[in-house]
């Protein structure tokens, strides 16, 4: 019985499988044709440097109190 309940979920499975997977559409045309103009990055790179060597510090400080109380 244990045969017959594992056969039957291997093929369930593998069925299941093959309805669900199939192909997207293909996409349409591009609505901007220059996307680089949507999301700049440099206005506030300052930021960006601040939080990347804040975050920075603080992993480096917690790394070394922790071999220190080792």
């Amino acid at each position: 019985m244990k045969v017959i309940r594992i056969i039957f979920l291997v093929f369930f499975l593998v069925f299941a499988n093959v309805f669900i997977a199939h192909a997207d559409p293909p996409p349409g045309p591009p609505t901007n044709p220059n996307p680089g103009d949507d999301l700049p990055i440099d206005q506030n790179i300052v930021f960006l440097m601040m939080a990347g060597l804040a975050l920075g510090t603080v992993f480096i400080y917690r790394n070394k109190t922790k071999k220190a109380s080792m």
